[in-house]
């Protein structure tokens, strides 16, 4: 394992990560080498280090205390309410990681985006591993099922996405005395 350290610690080429995010140029994805290197370094030193993290805390504050409104508001209805908590953590989770990242929600039921089945199946999408993938002359099974169609209507979903998260980065400006979020952080 010392002679092949590279081999090892390489991770598979998928095809769906490879299409999503622009031919897995994110960190989770991008196979190892000095690409990589530099990418968990700007996540390391510029997103993820303790001040940025620790600068984000009333942030997670605000969103768990909204959280624990919504329940409070739900327990204390006449009637008895059945309540998915794993809905509601995997929204607290997306609503945090949200307005770190981006700036503001998406997706929020509240806000009417509609976004919240988009990334749904944008993260089914990235977890599905078709079967072209380990067999590859088994390929043209995708195309078949429907898999490559869903597959590109989800990457121009998400291509119009980030545009829109971008032009509304420009429109406001950069920072104003607001809170600095992942697009306005340059490497």
């Amino acid at each position: 394992m010392k002679e092949q350290d590279l081999t090892f610690s390489n991770r598979p080429r998928l095809s769906s990560p490879d299409r999503l995010i622009y031919g897995s140029k994110e960190v989770s994805f991008a196979p190892h080498g000095d690409y990589w290197r530099q990418m968990r370094s700007v996540f390391v030193l510029r997103l993820l280090s303790n001040k940025r993290v620790q600068s984000y805390r009333r942030v997670r504050e605000e969103e768990t205390s909204l959280m624990v409104d919504d329940l409070m508001r739900l327990s204390s209805s006449s009637a008895p309410v059945l309540v998915n908590l794993s809905h509601v953590l995997v929204s607290l989770t997306s609503n945090v990681i949200s307005r770190v990242a981006l700036g503001r929600k998406y997706g929020d039921g509240r806000e009417g985006n509609g976004c919240r089945s988009f990334f749904e199946e944008l993260q089914e999408i990235l977890g599905t591993s078709p079967v072209g993938d380990y067999v590859p002359w088994l390929s043209w099974m995708c195309w078949i099922n429907g898999f490559d169609a869903r597959r590109e209507r989800v990457s121009k979903g998400l291509d119009s996405f980030l545009e829109h998260v971008v032009r509304e980065h420009r429109e406001k400006g950069g920072d104003e005395g607001g809170e600095m979020d992942f697009v306005d952080i340059t490497p």
